[in-house]
């Protein structure tokens, strides 16, 4: 449920942006960050035996994820 409505508002946001001012390069950034930390919750929650490395990749995209927002609200 949370990953649909993350999804709508990632998808709400980036009309109204591109709408009103256009495309932002940060904020591209930011959102293909997003989806792919999206892709990767997705994927450990169907597959029973994620490994380590998973976890690894889900902390390290949540990571670069908060600096791509903090480098776009810049």
């Amino acid at each position: 449920m949370f990953d649909f409505l993350e999804d709508m508002f990632l998808a709400l946001r980036f009309i109204i942006q591109f709408m009103t001012h256009g495309l932002s390069i940060t904020g591209a950034v930011a959102a293909s960050i997003e989806v792919l930390q999206i892709l990767l919750g997705i994927y450990g929650s169907k597959v029973k035996k994620k490994g380590k490395y998973w976890l690894m990749a889900h902390r390290t995209i949540a990571v670069m994820l908060l600096i791509a927002i903090l480098i776009h609200i810049e």
